[in-house]
């Protein structure tokens, strides 16, 4: 997922790409494993990994302290559906950062067709993963473990 969204960015010329997600400290979280692994991959020490915290607010006003602290030139945003959004204007207006910071969400949403600029966003096969969860839980041998499906890139 963010190996994908990563690797875009990075092809694009961007070379300080931040995260922000309500969960970036847990231990392993893909998020933030596959963009290091991407960065590490292109010789990137960049890394800027701002915690989304509940409402709008105070979610954005943690993405413009860290772009203050830390600038970054894009950012792997994960969304927040409760967030209050003015769609008329574009998401870095929304948050208060510069037009020109490039912006993806990690999942792909209906609100990244009503930006303008519209979103980058990912395209989860989520059918497989549902009926893959369903069948592995209802099999008579059970065994617990990780599966990684791949995202498909949705440009915008």
């Amino acid at each position: 997922m963010t190996v994908e969204l990563t690797q875009y960015l990075a092809d694009e010329g961007y070379t300080k790409i931040a995260i922000a997600s309500g969960y970036p400290d847990e231990p392993d979280q893909p998020l933030v494993c596959g963009d290091n692994n991407v960065m590490n991959k292109n010789n990137n020490s960049y890394r800027n990994i701002i915690r989304l915290a509940g409402d709008t607010e105070t979610s954005f006003a943690a993405i413009r302290e860290a772009f203050e602290k830390n600038p970054f030139d894009s950012l792997i945003l994960e969304y927040s559906r409760f967030w209050q959004i003015n769609y008329r204007n574009s998401i870095q207006q929304n948050i208060g950062l510069p037009q020109e910071i490039k912006i993806v969400f990690r999942e792909n949403l209906n609100a990244c067709e009503y930006f303008h600029p519209q979103i980058t966003s990912i395209i989860y096969p989520r059918k497989k993963i549902g009926t893959d969860a369903a069948e592995a839980l209802l099999a008579d041998n059970f065994i617990p473990g990780e599966k990684f499906y791949k995202g498909k890139l949705k440009i915008r």
